[in-house]
């Protein structure tokens, strides 16, 4: 009577709603069934019902009233009876045409729990002929930037030699961002590990500065750079992201180039040596290790047409910006988003992006945030009366900027910055899971129910408590929680203050 396509059993998927991934109701994949089917009073009276999708009950109706059923693919052993969503690289090898469309509307961790791995299914229907191009400008639209990268595995570790050579001469444009002199040296040097012939465009704060560089520049003369330009943009409060897309507009709206490499000399006087100085390796290496790398990051362009931009993962060590990459800036960048047209989902706790404001991508990647015309006045304004730094803020969305163009995103790490940051990364996840049950999924899912902890005081712990269980309570106290908050934190600092001048004065009499 009916004909599916892949059996689907599993009658109560998970919703991880929390996190930004509700349950979706989806038609079926595909589904025949016979004239005589479509013409009986038992088809007339189950479509007459209010049906607010199609029903996934479908099958499950007409089986248990005597219809007759066969699947095409009728997959076992796949995880909750849905071999569409945990079993997909098996049906392909089976020889099914169809690769389901809500693989990349799942919580990663919840394809992680069932092991579902997508990077290498992509590949085989990529070898198989399918247009994979189409499917990366399609699902970016839909798709939280961060959780795309996890979920189809779109980091690539780099070897820093390689046997590989180019196909095509891109040209390429390396635009530098010098607030100071200090990092000139480091960046010729760097620089001789581009394998081709590219120009060099540098901005920095004031016509001093620029005439010393470009002494510098001329003295130096650095290998295959075929021009260079020293531009003054000076945006204040704008950082690297104005002196980008206020002084070098013209080159992100223009089509001489293919490719632009964004790098800048930051200054971390804020932190420890260390750090700064990781920091600043971390971000380097992993654009301009060797030349062999730079030919893999090049080739990665070479190989997607619809790649837009290239950029390290998030730096955690030395750094707590995992967990807080938002901060205070995500209601900033839902709005920012809207005036650009960008419609693209953004990440729950943080943003796929080029921390750090250092990449390699394509200008038409980068031409949406550009084909607005910033200037200096919006950059001071965002410094003001407590809002959300705009150039920080534009580095967050620069992603998802890309992606409502079409264009998607990956990650890249040498092998030594892969071997640091995985052996880090495991030992911290083991230790944060080390509390609480079950798998990652439920134990996110778990903490989330909970809320922030906060500092961890009485106030806090109640509100965890009841937004656990008590739920409803919960949300009709949210006013008085937070007032009971703010008055913590006030304690704490006066508390906090009381204990300085006391040690203060303490020795200031034994003196």
């Amino acid at each position: 009577d009916f004909w599916e396509l892949i059996r689907n059993d599993d009658r109560h998927p998970n919703d991880y709603g929390l996190e930004g991934f509700p349950i979706r109701h989806r038609p079926w994949i595909w589904t025949v069934a016979r004239r005589s089917l479509i013409e009986s009073d038992e088809w007339a009276r189950y479509w007459s019902a209010d049906r607010g999708h199609l029903d996934t009950g479908f099958a499950d109706h007409f089986r248990s009233r005597g219809a007759r059923a066969a699947v095409a693919f009728d997959f076992e052993g796949a995880a909750r009876h849905n071999p569409g969503l945990f079993a997909p690289g098996k049906l392909i090898e089976a020889g099914c045409p169809v690769l389901v469309r809500g693989l990349f509307d799942q919580f990663p961790p919840a394809l992680d729990q069932f092991a579902v791995i997508l990077r290498p299914v992509l590949k085989r229907i990529e070898e198989v002929g399918y247009p994979i191009d189409l499917l990366w400008s399609s699902v970016v639209r839909t798709t939280p930037p961060r959780a795309l990268n996890a979920s189809a595995g779109m980091l690539e570790i780099l070897p820093d030699r390689t046997d590989v050579t180019l196909e095509e001469v891109q040209r390429v444009c390396v635009v530098v961002h010098l607030p100071g002199l200090g990092f000139v040296d480091e960046l010729l040097d760097r620089l001789q590990n581009l394998p081709q012939a590219y120009d060099l465009v540098i901005t920095t704060t004031d016509g001093i500065k620029a005439a010393r560089i470009r002494k510098l520049l001329e003295r130096a003369k650095p290998a295959l750079c075929q021009r260079v330009e020293v531009r003054v943009a000076w945006v204040p409060g704008g950082r690297d992201m104005g002196a980008l897309l206020v002084g070098c507009r013209d080159i992100l709206l223009g089509d001489d180039y293919d490719l632009i490499m964004r790098l800048h000399g930051r200054q971390s006087g804020h932190k420890p040596i260390n750090v700064a100085e990781y920091a600043r390796r971390y971000q380097l290496d992993n654009l301009l290790s060797s030349p062999g790398y730079v030919i893999g990051l090049l080739r990665l362009f070479e190989n997607e047409k619809g790649l837009g931009l290239v950029f390290p993962p998030m730096i955690h060590v030395g750094y707590r910006i995992m967990g807080r990459g938002w901060g205070s800036y995500r209601d900033a960048a839902k709005s920012v988003c809207r005036e650009l047209g960008i419609r693209v989902p953004l990440d729950e706790v943080s943003p796929l992006a080029p921390f750090g404001g250092m990449w390699l991508g394509r200008p038409q990647a980068l031409r949406l945030m550009a084909e607005r015309a910033w200037n200096a006045r919006d950059y001071g304004l965002s410094r003001r009366g407590g809002h959300a730094e705009l150039s920080r803020l534009q580095e967050r969305i620069i992603p998802l900027a890309a992606a409502e163009t079409g264009y998607h995103c990956r990650t890249v790490l040498n092998h030594e910055h892969a071997e640091i940051s995985f052996s880090a990364m495991e030992f911290k996840a083991d230790q944060l899971s080390s509390t609480a049950p079950g798998y990652p999924a439920e134990q996110i899912h778990f903490l989330r129910r909970m809320g922030s902890m906060g500092r961890g005081g009485p106030v806090s712990l109640t509100r965890m408590y009841l937004n656990l269980h008590f739920p409803f309570i919960a949300q009709l106290l949210r006013p008085a929680f937070r007032s009971a908050g703010i008055a913590a934190s006030w304690l704490g600092s006066f508390r906090g203050g009381v204990r300085s001048a006391v040690g203060s004065f303490r020795s200031k009499r034994q003196r």
